[in-house]
């Protein structure tokens, strides 16, 4: 008996996969190359129009309250400036109605023309177009078992993020790649 429904449940299921529609090319979803390739060409031609005027943040915070953000300003299509600022967490005093807010405790700078890069901290001064290059070397990466990788686009299609975490490492785990938010197309303060 247990045979008889071993063989039922086998015809059972070549049957309906015989019967499942087959996935036809354009069902598939593009490659994490194609996606790229994709969003790299929507940037050019926003890139282009706003005369290789705009900016990007780069942000990391830990999940226990501190952090920095570094701002990335270019002008013509080459990094112009570069601010930092960072946070530290702790539990914050309450200020009364009307006095002026405390001064956030961190470090922060601005670099601007050839002082861009002097400052160890903060984000690499890079173009978009350096990051979508960056991108597409890691979408080559081979990773390993334990790795895995993020890759994601704004509303209108520009790259966010492409990087790869050790999925060993709970809190706080260091990244690998590109992770940027907030691109300002055109001039900037």
């Amino acid at each position: 008996m247990k045979r008889s429904v071993r063989a039922a449940a086998a015809v059972a299921l070549a049957l309906l996969a015989s019967n499942a529609p087959q996935a036809r090319a354009a069902d598939k979803p593009e490659s994490q190359q194609a996606q790229l390739e994709k969003s790299r060409q929507a940037w050019l031609t926003l890139r282009d129009k706003h005369k290789g005027d705009y900016s990007y943040k780069v942000r990391w915070s830990s999940w226990v309250g501190f952090g920095h953000e570094t701002v990335i300003v270019v002008r013509g299509s080459k990094v112009a400036e570069r601010r930092y600022r960072e946070w530290t967490g702790g539990p914050q005093e309450p200020v009364a109605p009307g006095a002026p807010a405390p001064k956030p405790e961190g470090t922060s700078w601005t670099e601007k023309g050839d002082e861009v890069g002097k400052q160890k901290k903060g984000a690499p001064p890079k173009t978009l177009d350096e990051l979508y290059e960056e991108s597409d070397k890691i979408l080559q990466k081979k990773l390993a078992p334990h790795e895995r990788l993020y890759l994601k686009f704004d509303k209108k299609g520009l790259l966010n993020s492409c990087f790869y975490v050790n999925t060993m490492i709970a809190d706080d785990a260091p990244m690998t790649g590109v992770s940027i938010s907030d691109i300002k197309l055109g001039a900037t303060e």
